[in-house]
């Protein structure tokens, strides 16, 4: 019956840890409060979404990512994805220093070709991944083909 019921809360934390990466969620500012700290390693949460309000200067944001990379990695045993919205003009997170990059639109205005804007976009990808972040969640491909619907704006 013990070992039965080791094995059973064995495979209920394995289950748990598995479920926590599912999630990703957001940091709610530089500061990562110990709350939120204990919170990310009670479920196993291994995964975070950055918003402007976290990209305030690039030396707080690589603090509080390197913080969180440490608590993950030393809670779950693997490297966390750290995800940012990063397109460029107006669709930026991350306003300091080089990681301010012009929209698309104002590519396409100037006449850059394909070879531009994969230069351009492999530029944004070293600029995060010197950061951090392993993910952007900027569309491929934006198109605004209806004048009536601004959503997509200068995208």
């Amino acid at each position: 019956m013990f070992l039965s019921s080791a094995k059973s809360r064995t495979n209920e934390s394995e289950l748990k840890r598995k479920i926590g990466q599912l999630f990703m969620i957001g940091i709610p500012d530089n500061s990562l409060p110990d709350e939120y700290l204990e919170l990310c390693e009670k479920y196993y949460i291994g995964n975070f979404t950055l918003n402007a309000n976290n990209c305030i200067s690039l030396s707080e944001l690589c603090d509080t990512l390197s913080t969180l990379r440490k608590k993950t990695y030393n809670t779950t045993k693997l490297y966390q994805f750290v995800e940012v919205d990063q397109e460029g003009g107006w669709v930026t997170r991350i306003y300091e220093g080089s990681a301010m990059i012009s929209g698309a639109m104002s590519f396409a205005a100037s006449g850059a070709d394909e070879a531009k804007m994969k230069k351009e976009g492999a530029k944004i990808g070293r600029i995060l991944r010197a950061l951090g972040c392993n993910a952007d969640t900027a569309p491929v491909l934006d198109v605004n083909i209806n004048p009536d619907n601004p959503i997509i704006g200068t995208r």
